[in-house]
This record gives C-alpha cells, sequence and structure tokens, in this order.
C-alpha cells in the first residue's frame, strides 16, 4: 500500500517522559488497565512511547507502585509503549514541592532506590531529584551506575549548586 504524504509532515513519534495519567486513569493505581488507558489516548494524539511517573507518596505506596509498574514493562499496550517507570521524587525539595504533599517528600536514600530498582526489575529510567539536597550524591552515583537517568527537578537549587550536580552527572 503507498500513502501519499506529499502535502503532509511526516515525523517520528513522541516519547512523553512525564506522565501521570489521563482519561480518568491514574498511573500510581498500578494497574495494566490504567497503563493501557494512557497508552490509547497518548497514541491518538501522537505519542508512541512514555514514561509512567510517579508522584512522592508514603514509601508503602511507592513500595507497592513500583514494584507494580515494573512488572508491567514487558506487557503488551494497545497504543504507545510504557519504555519504563519515572520516579518523580520523593527526593525533592519541600520548598519546590508542587503538588507532591509536604508528608511524601523525604531525603535521599540510596537503599530505599536501591529497592526500588529491584522490586520495578530493573525498570526505573528516569529519577528526578532536588541535587541540593544534603546526602544526594549516594543516591546519584546509584542511578547512575544502575543507567537512570537523573534530571533536575522540584528543586530549589542555586546556579552553582546545579552547575555542581550537572558536573557530577
Amino acid at each position: 500500500e503507498t500513502i501519499d504524504a506529499s502535502q503532509l509532515i511526516v515525523t517520528p513519534g513522541f516519547i512523553d517522559p512525564h506522565i501521570h495519567g489521563c482519561g480518568g486513569a491514574d498511573v500510581m493505581e498500578g494497574t495494566w488497565e490504567s497503563l493501557n488507558a494512557v497508552s490509547r489516548i497518548v497514541a491518538r494524539h501522537g505519542t508512541t512511547a512514555f514514561l509512567p511517573t510517579t508522584v512522592s507518596s508514603p514509601v508503602k505506596i511507592l513500595n507497592q507502585v513500583v514494584e507494580k509498574l515494573g512488572s508491567l514493562m514487558t506487557r503488551t499496550f494497545e497504543g504507545a509503549r510504557p519504555l519504563g517507570i519515572h520516579l518523580e521524587g520523593p527526593f525533592i525539595s519541600a520548598a519546590k514541592r508542587g503538588t507532591h504533599k509536604a508528608a511524601n517528600v523525604a531525603p535521599p536514600d540510596a537503599a530505599l532506590l536501591e529497592n526500588w530498582i529491584r522490586s520495578s526489575g530493573q525498570s526505573i529510567r528516569l529519577l528526578t531529584v532536588a541535587p541540593e539536597l544534603d546526602g544526594i550524591d549516594p543516591v546519584l552515583t546509584l542511578a547512575m551506575a544502575s543507567g537512570i537517568t537523573v534530571g533536575m527537578g522540584h528543586s530549589n537549587a542555586s546556579l552553582e549548586e546545579a552547575r555542581a550536580a550537572a558536573g557530577r552527572g
């Protein structure tokens, strides 16, 4: 079959690295049904892959969600494909937490991140942190050693702190 696209603009599909849900589906449900709903909806708008994104939550809840999401990464979906998990927080600035509840913001904890990496089946692909937090370096080191991209977000870092963190990876 030949499709004449000479009057159109053809681009690769979009990759959404930060999506908490849509269409009434919430990534934090951690179910195939919720992720599949997101998958179908975002595909209608040109997104071919995405990172289901968590929100800072009590550790017990994050433990469950990360494990559930990790178990879904090899499943087949009806639209866009989840590429892995975006763990947004809980190692973020309380002053710049946005919609993250203050009670769910936590100090950096490499052991906790290691547990999430393991329980997700190594499915965490992106970690959003505030690089100015005391004790963040072991978290950054572990994330990078595990192949996780680290991004600054919900941060109150000065320009110098941000540059130093970027220099550390």
